[in-house]
């Protein structure tokens, strides 16, 4: 017996090593348990089942020829043990291995970032620079006739608009019902803004640029264009044309330097009286009214337009802004009166803006979305409009989130009003904005006007909370490329009494000689001021002398040297002469207070940068992910492959057991 079995044994592994000599002659790797004559040859199970078997023999292959030394351990171990030891610790190490490549993937997916700060690497474009009078209206055109016959014919001085608004209030002060009339009329001006033409009552470039020069090169009107705009009414934006350098001399930034007429000189507060003046003014105008008369008469327009404030502090809405220029520091391609970075400069004085450019490059990821600038939408703004709609000015701008948040306010406003606001920027006609009113309603307003108005004004109030929200909700709608320019002012007192008379005789006496009635951009004369006449000389004359009139004294030794010698007959050639050396009769005081010298300087040619990268690349993760793979399970790329071409011939083999049976029994 024993004999029996040996001699079965021999022929079973001259057998094997038949089949294995067979298997290098036809290129098939050899299973290596048929090297090993002391291996386990009794191990090839049987199953009934035929697909069974084939599964059992293709994992049986495969584990024996795996580069996965844990499957060869189970395989190739003879004792049951020593399997279920090297089973387990393949699972245990295939958990961490899984938990290992998890924690990894969360930190790829996670999108890591670096900051990096860049000082001087990058060249630097000299920004776009638009400049807004604080006080909406020319002092020197509201006091022009032209302005007070204009608002009594066409509007009637507003008495028939609000008229129980116009009342005082049983329980209510003197002090906060002048207050509330002057936001009432605040708001009539608005809607005048709207539906008028208001350009020529706002101060205008013809007479607010005295002198500009750019990089030392002088730089003119054709370098400015009108912006209007309800807070400020008219606003100028400078550009650089193309062609023009971004560099100043020696390499340095480049330099913006303007001297401009503020126009604000006839402005005087109440409260800036001595005491003998505020109480003359609190005995007379408005000041005198009775309660019993206040109650019962609405206060009127005309009255409020003598008083001292002028019509600034109405256009204002009750508040006292000091003269001078709020300058928005922007891009070119950006609405400006959206833009986070403003200077206000006052009048009488030296400001000198340096500005550090900061470039920044971000990424967009999961936490901090931004948009590319190349995918960046365009939107069409009014630039300016006049006389009821029929000349209307667009510029295209870029849409960054600011844009988008006053989108939204605007729909909201126009899905309830069925209008547009004229406090954000727009893109309609201005017929369509829910202050316009045709100039047949000027006088008195249809109910379905007062109706639209008061819609807007409710549903403005509600867009203004949503605000924060807003700003959340397209805050991904940021540039990811985008410049600071973050300015630096540096003020002092100017011009000096001694500059002055420089100032008369080099920018504004050239400027009288030369004025002429101007036309406006779009090509038309003026809506108001077509035709003006002086109450002191009674002749026409142009906006540059109606301006820079009240600078000179009215006494009777300065009207002697224009008029010869006479108050009431003056040759206007002969005025236009005398201009220039009328030195002697200059408001010194007043002149200081109406001047305002701006340099807007660039540090450097080149600008910092603020750039962002990914702080973990894909081929990084991979890299890790092959050290897990190596650490926990002793495996490489290869060895994953071959999992797939295991899981393709296990499918292939049950493919064909099946087809071999169904043909059997076929």
């Amino acid at each position: 017996m024993v004999n029996h079995q040996a001699d079965a044994s021999v022929d079973r592994i001259r057998e094997v090593r038949r089949k294995l000599v067979q298997d290098l002659l036809n290129g098939i790797e050899p299973d290596p348990r048929a090297l090993d004559p002391t291996a386990d040859i009794e191990d090839n199970r049987q199953f009934s089942s035929p697909i069974l078997q084939k599964l059992y023999t293709t994992v049986e292959q495969f584990g024996a020829r795996s580069t996965i030394h844990g499957l060869q351990h189970i395989f190739h171990s003879r004792e049951l043990t020593r399997r279920i030891f090297w089973l387990v610790l393949m699972l245990v190490a295939l958990c961490l291995g899984l938990a290992h490549m998890h924690a990894t993937a969360m930190e790829f997916l996670s999108n890591p970032l670096t900051s990096q700060l860049k000082l001087m690497s990058e060249q630097v474009k000299f920004p776009d620079i638009t400049l807004c009078n604080l006080k909406p209206a020319s002092e020197s055109m509201s006091l022009a006739p032209e302005f007070r016959q204009y608002i009594r014919d066409k509007w009637g001085y507003f008495d028939n608009w609000y008229v129980e608004e116009r009342k005082r209030r049983g329980n209510e002060s003197k002090v906060n019902f002048y207050e509330r009339a002057r936001l009432v009329f605040g708001r009539l001006f608005q809607i005048l803004w709207v539906s008028g033409d208001s350009r020529d009552i706002g101060v205008l470039d013809v007479t607010l640029l005295l002198d500009c020069s750019y990089n030392s090169m002088k730089c003119h009107q054709k370098n400015f264009s009108l912006r209007q705009n309800y807070r400020f009414w008219n606003c100028y934006t400078f550009f650089v044309h193309k062609d023009n350098l971004v560099t100043g001399k020696g390499g340095k930034g480049a330099e913006l330097d303007l001297v401009l007429f503020t126009d604000n000189h006839n402005t005087v507060r109440l409260e800036d009286l001595d005491g003998s003046a505020r109480q003359k003014n609190l005995s007379t105008g408005i000041y005198k009214r009775s309660r019993q008369m206040e109650e019962q008469e609405p206060i009127s327009l005309k009255e409020l337009l003598n008083e001292a404030t002028g019509l600034n502090h109405l256009l204002t809405e009750g508040s006292y802004e000091p003269g001078g220029f709020r300058v928005f520091i922007h891009e070119r391609k950006l609405y400006p009166m959206l833009s986070r970075e403003f200077v206000d400069v006052q009048s009488g004085t030296k400001s000198i803006i340096k500005l550090r450019p900061l470039q920044h490059s971000l990424l967009s990821s999961a936490a901090h979305q931004c948009t590319p600038r190349s995918a960046a939408e365009n939107v069409s703004y009014v630039r300016y409009f006049a006389h009821g709609s029929k000349h209307i000015g667009h510029k295209k701008y870029q849409k960054t989130d600011s844009d988008f948040v006053a989108e939204e306010k605007q729909n909201l406003v126009h899905e309830n009003c069925g209008c547009y606001s004229h406090r954000y920027p727009f893109t309609v006609d201005n017929s369509e904005l829910c202050y316009y009113v045709p100039p047949s309603s000027w006088k008195t307003p249809p109910e379905q006007v007062l109706r639209k108005i008061r819609c807007h004004d409710r549903w403005i109030l509600d867009a203004e909370k949503r605000t924060y929200e807003l700003m959340q909700k397209f805050h991904s709608k940021r540039f990811c490329e985008f410049t600071l320019y973050r300015p630096l002012e540096q003020s002092s007192s100017w011009p000096r009494f001694e500059h002055v008379q420089d100032i008369w005789t080099d920018f504004i006496a050239p400027k009288i000689a030369s004025g002429k009635e101007f036309t406006m951009e779009c090509g038309h004369n003026h809506h108001i001021f077509n035709r003006t006449e002086t109450a002191a000389f009674n002749r026409s004359t142009s906006r540059q002398e109606l301006v820079y009139y009240p600078l000179l004294l009215t006494d009777q030794l300065c009207l002697e040297q224009f008029c010869n010698g006479t108050d009431t007959s003056c040759d206007l050639n002969l005025l236009r002469r005398l201009y220039p050396t009328a030195t002697n009769c200059l408001q010194k005081a007043v002149m200081t207070k109406n001047m305002a010298l701006i340099g807007i300087h660039l540090l450097s040619s080149a600008a910092d940068s603020y750039v962002e990268s990914v702080s973990y690349e894909w081929t990084e993760a991979l890299s890790e992910t092959g050290g897990i793979l190596g650490l926990w399970l002793g495996i490489s790329l290869l060895s994953v492959l071959e999992i797939f071409e295991f899981f393709y011939v296990l499918a292939r083999n049950c493919f064909d057991q099946r087809l071999a049976l169904r043909n059997r029994d076929a």
